[in-house]
């Protein structure tokens, strides 16, 4: 999980002549160059998704980009796929890395400042709605990304951790064991240390308002290793048996802590969790790499794409009504600590995705509107009756309570465009202005909803945000004209 993989997009239509044979020549040259460790594949026909024709500035078919650098454009021989794919792949490690660095970390600073001023100065920064957002919002957010993009995990991981080395959480655990980094003690035991300050480090956050998780429990400490159980997660508390821990960000988050407390390189693997059946979350950490891979006796690997996608619905309609019980009815999902976490946890996890990859960006667009097409009306509408549906969605008592944004305005302009603003976005909320919106997973549930409600395609993208300078966020929808 210490890698990330550098991503190569594949571009290409159904009347491409050139596409079906260059595409086999880069899947061939991706195993035998790179064994499909380093890097990832991603296809899209344009045809279905022909917004990213302007995205990526695409001239001509097939289009081979390595991590925004376009290597390849039209017909190529076996030869030159290789050496196209080989420069990019080395280009693209140092930047990708670059880019994370940069990216997300304008995203989850902002959110830690912001928290320590809602916590600490008591000034809200969502003043209507309050700072805490249900856990079945994050939830959805990252399990719909997870079904979709099969180097999610690995984003998430990498954002955690670099959110654990450069977050406002170092400081915390230093106040609750003074002695951590120590460098007159051995790095054994201040990794024991480390494991033992985890124990009171969510009671603690909990203390702070939180609310991450309800507590942990170190289970076994060995020299260089440990298991750590972590109680009520917000990341997977009441989520279904999917066959894979899904836990990626909080697993990086524990390795950026370690790292930044010891000065050493510490290896996180999450082992069991709500996705495997468990009704907690268990990372094992270790100094060493080799430690863990031998320990390890069961192998949960990741699923494929196919295999996410079959089990997408179900998951999404029990977390859905998960939240529905929680807010509406009062059946807790976490027992022991509130079923509602503070938005920063959902801006470390979910907004700073697109800034440190926009592909995962447009990933969580697509995500949106699988779920957005999910919650429409299943009956077909006019433009104008499906408008009045998705503002009675967008204000319904679950939206509203479960603290994803509060009120929703939408404005006709005509017949085939409109205007959707809504006040206090729990993935945007305090954000600077940094030239980016932010709100890629809900342009897409708008997207969603209105093409399955209408049976027509429909665009959203988001023109006002907290990332673009504005204290709201809007987003203009039209009809497309060649459906």
């Amino acid at each position: 999980m210490e890698e990330f993989p550098v991503r190569v997009l594949f571009f290409k239509s159904r009347d491409c002549v050139f596409c079906e044979p260059v595409e086999r020549m880069v899947r061939k040259a991706i195993s035998r160059l790179f064994r499909n460790e380093l890097v990832t594949l991603n296809v899209f026909d344009v045809d279905e998704h022909n917004e990213l024709i302007d995205e990526y500035k695409i001239k001509s078919l097939p289009c081979v980009i390595v991590d925004e650098v376009p290597v390849i454009s039209g017909m190529a021989n076996e030869k030159e796929v290789e050496e196209a794919l080989m420069k990019g792949v080395l280009h693209g490690a140092s930047y990708r890395a670059e880019r994370l660095e940069v990216g997300a970390k304008q995203v989850f600073i902002e959110a830690n400042l912001n928290f320590v001023k809602s916590i600490n100065s008591k000034e809200r920064i969502r003043i209507n709605i309050g700072d805490y957002v249900h856990i079945s919002n994050l939830q959805l957010a990252t399990i719909s990304l997870l079904s979709l993009d099969a180097t999610a995990g690995n984003l998430l991981y990498s954002i955690g951790k670099l959110a654990g080395k450069t977050g406002a959480f170092t400081g915390l655990l230093y106040d609750i064991a003074p002695s951590l980094g120590d460098p007159y003690t051995s790095i054994e035991k201040n990794f024991r240390n480390f494991l033992i300050a985890i124990e009171r480090f969510h009671i603690k956050q909990n203390e702070l308002g939180v609310f991450d998780a309800r507590n942990a429990e170190v289970m076994e400490e060995d020299k260089d290793y440990g298991r750590i159980r972590i109680y009520e997660s917000a990341a997977a508390t009441g989520v279904p048996v999917i066959g894979e821990p899904i836990c990626y960000f909080t697993a990086g988050m524990i390795s950026g802590l370690a790292e930044a407390i010891l000065g050493e390189t510490v290896h996180v693997a999450e082992r069991n969790c709500w996705g495997l059946g468990a009704s907690y979350c268990e990372f094992e950490l270790s100094l060493s790499k080799g430690e863990l891979e031998r320990r390890k006796t069961a192998i949960h690997a990741k699923k494929g794409i196919e295999a996410r996608e079959e089990s997408f619905s179900r998951l999404i309609k029990t977390l859905t009504r998960n939240m529905s019980q929680s807010v509406l009815e009062g059946r807790r999902i976490r027992v022991g600590i509130s079923d509602y976490t503070h938005i920063m946890n959902l801006q470390q996890q979910v907004t700073s995705i697109k800034l440190a990859d926009p592909v995962a960006g447009f990933f969580l667009k697509l995500a949106g509107k699988r779920l957005g097409r999910i919650i429409a009306p299943r009956e077909r509408l006019s433009v104008k009756e499906a408008i009045l549906e998705l503002k009675n969605y967008m204000n319904s008592p679950l939206s509203l309570m479960s603290g994803i944004h509060s009120n929703c305005n939408i404005e006709r302009n005509d017949g085939e465009r409109f205007m959707v603003t809504i006040e206090s976005c729990a993935f945007a909320s305090g954000q600077e202005n940094i030239g980016v919106s932010l709100c890629e997973f809900e342009t897409g549930i708008i997207e969603g909803f209105m093409e399955q409600s209408t049976g027509q395609s429909f665009s959203s993208r988001e023109v006002e945000c907290w990332g673009l300078g504005q204290q709201h966020c809007a987003f203009q929808v039209e009809k497309e004209r060649f459906s």
